[in-house]
């Protein structure tokens, strides 16, 4: 399938928590197999062990950030600079959609000063997520 944003929101449908369906969507241009790419970010869902703290489909697309972007030397901080610029903009652009990074706040299942005035859907976060990564990824061309 060449469309990402579209098996991404499949991957989801089909059970994969909110971090697995974004990133194992990409994983595979990276060297990851669809395996690898669902364990390595099983743990992300549910807004990271389930605790509702930062979107795990967010945490999907940093996954990815990393991949494209991540220092593979500790003493590279022009690289590690660089991938946390990234997360911020993209976050920045995450938050301008939906108000919030955070699981908790994006359901509505606590009280939060973020605006938010309806839960979103963790489809709709997955697609999201996949279709920012996609706008990145075509500025890189």
């Amino acid at each position: 399938m060449d469309n990402k944003i579209e098996k991404a929101k499949e991957l989801f449908a089909s059970g994969y928590n909110c971090a697995q369906a974004v990133f194992a969507a990409y994983a595979e241009e990276y060297g990851f197999s669809k395996e690898q790419a669902l364990k390595v970010s099983s743990a992300l869902g549910g807004g990271i062990g389930c605790m509702r703290e930062t979107c795990g489909a967010f945490g999907g697309l940093a996954l990815l950030v990393g991949l494209e972007n991540g220092a593979t030397e500790g003493k590279d901080n022009e690289s590690k600079q660089k991938t946390y610029r990234i997360v911020q903009e993209l976050a920045a652009k995450f938050k301008a959609e939906h108000k919030s990074l955070i699981c908790a706040e994006l359901k509505c299942l606590r009280e939060n000063n973020s605006g938010i005035t309806k839960p979103a859907t963790c489809p709709l976060l997955v697609e999201s997520a996949a279709r920012i990564w996609e706008e990145y990824k075509s500025t890189l061309k």
